[in-house]
């Protein structure tokens, strides 16, 4: 599922990454001009004494960094989520994530959002490209080195 995620599959992985600079790049990469910020999510699974919960009820779990997967993985610093759950029956499935941070449970899977003008998007792009975050130090490709080499020359 991981190597699916990272070639935009659709998966019920949530794929993050353990750097905010990575994290920078990916919600300004994109150019979305019609929408004026971008967000960046902040996960903390585990944040106080322990996770409690019980199976029926939506709860997300932590894969972590270490599966065997693309390349693209280790150079984005990835971890990943899932949610599940269990049916009357027996059954687990996969829900969305939204269902557990809805509950607001204290001392656990706490989120934060980040929001950030997209007018800072230039600002942003230039500063990380000076610490070699490109698309094609997260990518590795020939496509993704044209795009990096693009972008800096064109723009």
């Amino acid at each position: 599922m991981a190597y699916l995620r990272h070639h935009d599959f659709p998966s019920p992985l949530l794929d993050w990454t353990r750097s905010f600079y990575v994290a920078a790049f990916f919600a300004f990469y994109s150019e979305k001009a019609n929408e004026p910020n971008v967000a960046i999510y902040s996960l903390v699974e585990y944040y106080g004494e322990g996770k409690i919960g019980c199976a029926n009820e939506a709860t997300i779990v932590g894969v972590g960094p270490y599966v065997r997967t693309h390349k693209r993985h280790f150079l984005q610093q990835s971890d990943y989520t899932y949610c599940s759950k269990r049916l009357p029956g027996g059954k687990y499935v996969y829900c969305n994530h939204e269902e557990v941070f809805k509950r607001n449970d204290d001392g656990q899977d706490v989120l934060t959002k980040f929001i950030i003008p997209r007018t800072e998007r230039s600002k942003v792009l230039e500063k990380l490209r000076m610490m070699n975050i490109t698309a094609y130090s997260l990518f590795g490709s020939e496509e993704s080195l044209l795009k990096t080499l693009a972008y800096q020359e064109i723009r």
